[in-house]
């Protein structure tokens, strides 16, 4: 999908570099939509409740993407995180 990326989303960077599946979580990065602090407007899973969802918008830096998360190909992430692709299904086409 243009202009958007799907992330692996852990906790900490430790948690990271261990690839921890109980920290992880999903993250969609929408690069078509940056804002004027550099930040990417994204959708990213709550982290209390873990895993895939629910979902809420946010913003993340690439500090925090190179630091916190892992890029995932359209296809990982169907299949690790089903609940966010549905969300991705929804986005209009101006944005995706």
């Amino acid at each position: 999908m243009e202009g958007i990326r799907f992330y692996e989303d852990y906790q900490t960077a430790r948690d990271k570099n261990k690839k921890n599946p109980e920290s992880r979580n999903g993250l969609l990065v929408m690069t078509s939509l940056q804002r004027a602090d550099g930040s990417f407007d994204a959708i990213a899973s709550v982290f209390e409740r873990g895993g895939d969802g629910p979902y809420t918008s946010t913003a993340v830096d690439y500090g925090y993407l190179s630091k916190c998360c892992r890029r995932i190909s359209e296809d990982e992430a169907r299949e690790l995180f089903p609940e966010l692709m549905t969300w991705v299904e929804g986005v209009p086409n101006e944005v995706s």
